[in-house]
């Protein structure tokens, strides 16, 4: 257990679970929902102890926060929460919420949740479970996406290596509403790891801790979800990191620091040898000649984009991408090599099919689906959906979007013309779905959930009827749980990120699946049809394997994550090319490049018009003035992006850009406490940033 470094960690993490999902207030004073805050499931996520989120509208007069760690007040900022007649430690209250925990002593079952606080009482129902799913915590604390998971020996979060300092890692999951009668059993990947310890965190009050060590057989597994089953129920998933150990053929520095490139999704572009390679670390789209083996372009998104899944228009000339660090979907036109637009769409976009001009997008903090048009770049409906929406797969026969929610185990349909659900699948319980691809044609759905075992379970769902047809076990080598997906005539294919392999199995399933041995962190699939192809895109190493279709073997490697301007001089087959310096995305050529600043010199206090040429400046949405003295870093290149600190003092307005993207416009106004000197000017924009050398920069006097 972690006794000593973890205080502000924890502290953190509780204030912001407290925090977390605040939404406006209305008119009305009622209580809305009352849900477990972690996993956000409403009743059963509900138990004695459990940190639970009271959502309602005008339900206090003041906002409050507890700012301690143990100890919290049963009475705060004149609110108080009684269930069962018990009163509840208090975290936070606002006008549209109350963070509460329920008190040990609560009896499971139907209770009465009392919220008195000078705005007035409010009372609702609550069920209270005995045997109700443990909530891990996330650093969203949305319920979903990266873990609130620290390094028990460092206290550092991830990402991980199954080794630290020569032992094997453990690892703190935190958590709430545990069952501490028993102890739990935790996957990570779908490979069961060992619980040294769970109990209550030392110090904090209402947050539970599991520790667990890593196994070898994890290592370089990439993104990966854990999962917890304790009193006969699993947890919300949630997800982490784990690298590749240091001195092997990996995406990793010299030093054994955490790469910074992670390959994070693969496309096929239609009727030809390309494929698009998402890089959710660096913040670029890689364009990758197949035939030549080799990446042949460099597409930058806009800092801080972590694109997460792309799609590929049937005529092979735009692609959507996810960017769900900026809640919006990118539009690229594949022939310019740059980012038409951006789209807002919902939290967390982290999946997207395209039939004909529409792309569906799945918005996995926002428990939504938003519909838009990526020809006029118009949103045309946003639909709810599920808790936790994870992936998305088209029925193009149908007009159908199948939409997996890991939360609630279920798997929505989704008319898009009518943009409106119209069907919904629930799995067994514990069900925690994923991936999903509609094999067309056939009436049917292949569906993974990589957290259910070591042995790759898979979903297989009947469309007319919707219908569970069955369950199969895809991983014969027990190595670790299926994460994606790819179809393509009579076989499907599934990506193995613990085992390093991917399984090769016939369609409909059911008998008879083989593995193949690829790469460590097998994450994305996308079949090169033209070349014969399946590829698949391992987070461990950086590489795309490319197996033959025919044969099903493998027939060569290219180096995914090496930008055209970069030289590998390893041999194939070897990933860590010296030369992989890390400068693809500044060098991308669709990033903003600005060749002159006018005027160039200014005063404190002075509030002027800058004109900036240069080139791509289309679609540019922010000036910053840069400190180039200071240091920074940007998400870009791996947060490995040298810069400087922005100078708060200077602020841009009113930017207006001419058609030919060659000049932008801008009113500046300029602080009087702003300190003397060199300041670089910095665009902004959704195909990237401009760099922080040349003549781009504003002297102040």
């Amino acid at each position: 257990m972690l006794r000593t470094k973890k205080a502000f960690s924890y502290r953190l993490a509780l204030s912001a679970l407290a925090l977390a999902a605040i939404t406006g207030a209305s008119a009305q004073a009622a209580i809305t929902s009352v849900s477990n805050s972690a996993s956000f499931l409403k009743d059963s996520g509900l138990t004695p102890g459990s940190i639970i989120t009271i959502r309602g509208e005008n339900l206090s007069t003041l906002t409050t926060l507890f700012s301690g760690s143990l100890n919290p007040p049963k009475t705060l900022g004149g609110v108080t929460v009684t269930i069962g007649g018990l009163a509840s430690n208090l975290f936070y209250v606002s006008p549209t919420r109350v963070s509460a925990q329920v008190d040990p002593a609560v009896q499971p079952g139907l209770q009465t949740l009392v919220l008195n606080s000078p705005a007035g009482t409010f009372t609702t129902s609550v069920t209270i479970g005995k045997a109700a799913p443990p909530s891990l915590v996330s650093l969203s604390f949305l319920g979903n996406r990266d873990g609130a998971v620290f390094n028990a020996v460092t206290f550092q979060p991830g990402p991980f290596r199954v080794t630290t300092n020569g032992a094997p890692t453990d690892l703190a999951i935190l958590a709430t509403g545990l069952d501490l009668s028993a102890v739990p059993t935790v996957s990570i990947g779908g490979v069961p790891v060992p619980v040294v310890f769970f109990g209550f965190v030392d110090g904090v009050t209402g947050l539970e801790q599991i520790n667990v060590q890593l196994v070898s057989s994890l290592a370089g597994a990439g993104r990966v979800p854990i999962l917890v089953t304790s009193g006969g129920r699993t947890s919300d998933p949630v997800e982490i990191v784990i690298l590749p150990e240091v001195n092997v053929s990996s995406n990793t520095d010299d030093d054994g620091s955490a790469r910074s490139r992670e390959l994070a999704a693969l496309a096929y572009v239609p009727g030809t040898s390309l494929a698009l390679v998402a890089d959710e670390n660096d913040d670029v789209i890689r364009v990758v000649d197949i035939a030549a083996r080799r990446v042949i372009r460099t597409i930058a998104l806009a800092d801080g984009a972590e694109p997460s899944a792309i799609a590929v228009n049937s005529a092979g000339a735009l692609a959507v991408i996810t960017e769900r660090g900026r809640d919006k979907v990118a539009i690229l036109d594949l022939a310019a090599g740059r980012v038409l637009a951006e789209i807002a769409v919902g939290e967390g976009p982290s999946s997207v099919d395209i039939t004909g001009a529409l792309a569906v997008v799945v918005n996995q903090e926002s428990n939504t689906v938003t519909i838009l048009n990526f020809v006029t770049r118009t949103v045309i409906a946003t639909v709810p959906v599920g808790k936790g929406p994870r992936s998305v797969s088209i029925d193009q026969a149908s007009g159908l979007a199948y939409v997996t929610n890991q939360l609630d185990g279920t798997i929505y349909a989704i008319d898009i013309a009518g943009a409106k659900v119209v069907n919904s699948i629930v799995l067994e319980m514990n069900s925690r779905p994923q991936s999903i691809r509609v094999v067309q044609g056939q009436g049917v759905a292949i569906v993974t959930e990589p957290g259910a075992g070591a042995q790759g379970k898979v979903v297989l769902l009947g469309l007319n009827p919707a219908s569970i047809l069955g369950s199969f076990l895809m991983n014969p080598d027990d190595s670790g749980g299926s994460s994606d997906v790819a179809v393509f005539g009579s076989k499907a294919f599934f990506a193995n990120q613990a085992g390093g392999t991917i399984t090769i199995a016939s369609v409909p399933l059911g008998s008879g699946p083989t593995t193949l041995k690829v790469d460590a962190g097998p994450r994305a699939l996308a079949v090169d049809t033209k070349d014969n192809l399946l590829l698949i895109g391992s987070e461990g190493t950086g590489t795309i394997v490319l197996v033959d279709l025919s044969t099903q073997q493998i027939v060569g490697r290219i180096n995914a994550i090496l930008g055209e301007n970069e030289e590998d001089d390893e041999d194939e087959g070897d990933h860590g090319g010296k030369h992989n310096n890390n400068d693809d995305r500044d060098a991308a050529p669709n990033l903003p490049v600005i060749s002159r600043v006018s005027p160039d010199k200014a005063n404190q206090g002075d509030r002027i018009t800058i004109t900036i040429t240069g080139m791509n400046l289309e679609g540019a949405t922010v000036l910053h003035f840069i400190d180039p003295d200071s240091q920074g870093r940007g998400r870009g290149n791996g947060q490995k992006k040298k810069g400087g600190t922005m100078e708060p003092g200077i602020v841009a307005s009113n930017l207006r850009v001419n058609a030919a993207g060659t000049q932008i416009t801008a009113d500046v106004t300029i602080a009087k406490t702003v300190p003397k000197g060199s300041f670089v000017v910095q665009v902004s924009s959704p195909n990237g940033e401009s760099g922080m050398k040349g003549s781009n920069t504003l002297k102040v006097n």
